[in-house]
């Protein structure tokens, strides 16, 4: 299992490969946030790696902010689930984890389908809200400024 995280690995990527199609490389990944490592347990079937690191790196290039940005940062604000699901919620940006749940086989076991990373800024620190169970909660945790963006980064590019 191939691993890169931050260096008190409170956030990173588990990830193993298991074939390559050139230019598609699947296999299978876990993600680490905190303490917990979802999913749980590692899938059975195989995940389109190459689309999946891709989508991740791509979401800091072209930041998405659903409820618009003016420029500042998230800061102190609370994160209000009604403000997010209305497209309100101003200066977060979305951490594109779509292909994360788009795996071959059968997608009822272990899938990662209901991972949602929604992420703003608040000075040196950087505000990572996550949701395991498709945005019907969500868990905040805070890194130094740039954590995120750099573990994703290292991510392999697969080309």
């Amino acid at each position: 299992m191939n691993l890169i995280s931050n260096s008190d690995k409170t956030f990173g990527f588990m990830w193993e490969v298991d074939s390559i199609k050139k230019p598609f490389v699947f296999g299978r990944v876990q993600i680490i946030i905190g303490n917990e490592i979802y999913p749980k347990v590692c899938p059975a079937e195989h995940y389109t790696l190459s689309t999946v690191f891709n989508s991740l790196k791509a979401s800091f290039e072209e930041k998405h902010y659903s409820g618009g940005t003016d420029g500042k940062d998230f800061g102190t604000a609370e994160f209000d689930l009604l403000a997010y699901e209305s497209c309100k919620l101003k200066n977060i940006f979305s951490i594109d984890t779509s292909y994360m749940g788009m795996k071959t086989g059968n997608v009822d076991e272990c899938s990662m389908d209901g991972l949602i990373l929604e992420m703003g800024y608040s000075g040196k620190e950087e505000r990572l809200f996550y949701s395991f169970d498709y945005a019907k909660t969500f868990q905040e945790i805070c890194y130094p400024r740039g954590t995120v963006e750099s573990v994703i980064s290292k991510l392999p590019d697969f080309y």
